[in-house]
């Protein structure tokens, strides 16, 4: 019979290269923070249909205060449809 393998884990604080750039914010300050939101509206103007909105976060110690992730929309006219996302 074997005896129990013994298996020890210790916490390390995680370099700044592997924590880096997640959902494209970093910062190289130790105390920062975010927090993000996104913002969506559709409208239809007769034929038209349209979808629009903009992915955004407000930055606590980063270089900006509000940063624009992404915007994107889709214009459709009855069955014919353009998007940029």
């Amino acid at each position: 019979m074997r005896p129990p393998r013994k298996f020890r884990l210790q916490a390390t604080v995680i370099h700044f290269w592997l924590n880096a750039n997640k959902h494209g914010l970093s910062s190289v300050r130790a105390q920062s923070a975010y927090i993000r939101a996104k913002i969506t509206r559709q409208d239809e103007i007769g034929n038209w249909h349209l979808d629009y909105g903009a992915d955004i976060a407000g930055a606590i110690d980063h270089t900006s205060g509000l940063i624009i992730q992404q915007l994107y929309g889709e214009a459709q006219y009855k069955k014919v449809s353009l998007r940029d996302r």
